[in-house]
């Protein structure tokens, strides 16, 4: 399965700031184990363009990264599910050598879910 996720920023605010935009493209793969548990990996390409001040480019801005996660889904049947995972950076580079870019360490994820059903 392929994944494309884009963010545009559509205003500046008060302060004459605008945000990056943001791209980030990559691909899963998921294997179901037993009914209540499913695994899955993927590897993701983030594009984080220059953010600007008054027009002027952030120099603590602009990311290019690649990532690696893998996790796992948990069904129970409350229809609460907990998806944990641990993502870490394989590659990062600022896109540029002057500010203080942040970058990705290895991180752990938890998403937890409750599922409701909407009567007909």
């Amino acid at each position: 399965m392929s994944l494309i996720i884009n963010k545009f920023p559509f205003y500046e605010n008060r302060d004459s700031y605008i945000g990056s935009v943001e791209s980030t493209t990559g691909i899963s793969a998921a294997y179901q184990v037993l009914k209540w548990l499913t695994v899955r990996t993927n590897l993701a390409n983030l594009y984080m363009s220059r953010a600007k001040w008054d027009g002027q480019e952030d120099p603590n801005s602009g990311l290019y990264a690649i990532n690696g996660m893998i996790g796992a889904t948990l069904l129970f049947k409350n229809r609460l599910v907990i998806t944990p995972g641990f993502r870490y950076p394989i590659y990062q580079r600022t896109l540029t050598i002057e500010g203080d870019t942040f970058e990705f360490g290895p991180t752990f994820l938890l998403n937890v879910s409750f599922f409701t059903r909407l009567r007909d």
